[in-house]
């Protein structure tokens, strides 16, 4: 029988971990905890297989929480969960320890699956976080292969993207047509495209602009 240890600070959500929990024979709900204090002094005396940690507390760095409870305990295997994750939180949930990381609307209809998932040796996640988690490798492997834009180089690009023409951003940035020709032709080297639909998709897909306005017809 496996240990769960839950920090949690959506009651609501609590209660049907606890009630999917329960009605479990291989897992037994050892501990419930809302503060660091709390679990740091329960894992002295207790040492559990699994924790399930909610992220959701503006207050507090729940992710140290976590550092800690695996630096007292290496052998743990947490999976976190939130209400939402942006890309920056992701990629900290998985450098903090963490095995694997679902979304609240997950829960209760994924939870057993990824508790078995994580004992197993697997790395249990929503979909729309594995998603992130794919998209973080072939995002990293795109800039690995661009060379950095300037300000200015930006700034064009941006201006190209809302339909701007030649004339109309040198009149804007204050320079001539040529240089914005120049620049124009060093974003393309840059991004390793050769016309204007594929540069502004790129940078699209870089988070470089905002959503391009692309045009009917390549550049």
């Amino acid at each position: 029988m496996k240990k769960l240890f839950i920090v949690y600070s959506d009651w609501a959500v609590l209660k049907k971990i606890e009630a999917t929990v329960s009605s479990q024979p291989e897992l037994s709900l050892a501990g419930v905890h809302a503060d660091s204090d709390s679990l740091m002094k329960a894992l002295e005396t207790c040492r559990p297989d699994l924790l399930l940690l909610d992220l959701d507390d503006p207050g507090q760095n729940r992710l140290d929480w976590m550092q800690q409870a695996i630096m007292r305990n290496p052998t743990l295997l947490t999976l976190v969960y939130a209400k939402e994750a942006d890309d920056q939180c992701v990629f900290e949930v998985f450098q903090s320890g963490a095995y694997g990381f679902l979304l609240k609307e997950d829960i209760p209809g994924m939870l057993v699956e990824s508790l078995d998932q994580l004992v197993a040796g697997g790395a249990p996640m929503s979909a729309a976080v594995a998603r992130k988690v794919i998209q973080s490798f072939w995002k990293n492997k795109l800039y690995a292969d661009v060379d950095y834009l300037s300000f200015r180089e930006r700034e064009i690009l941006e201006l190209v993207s809302r339909g701007f023409t030649y004339m109309e951003i040198a009149d804007e940035v204050g320079i001539s047509p040529h240089t914005v020709h120049s620049h124009i032709k060093n974003i393309y080297g840059k991004l390793q495209v050769s016309g204007r639909k594929a540069a502004l998709k790129k940078a699209s897909l870089l988070g470089l602009i905002n959503t391009p306005n692309i045009p009917r017809s390549a550049g």
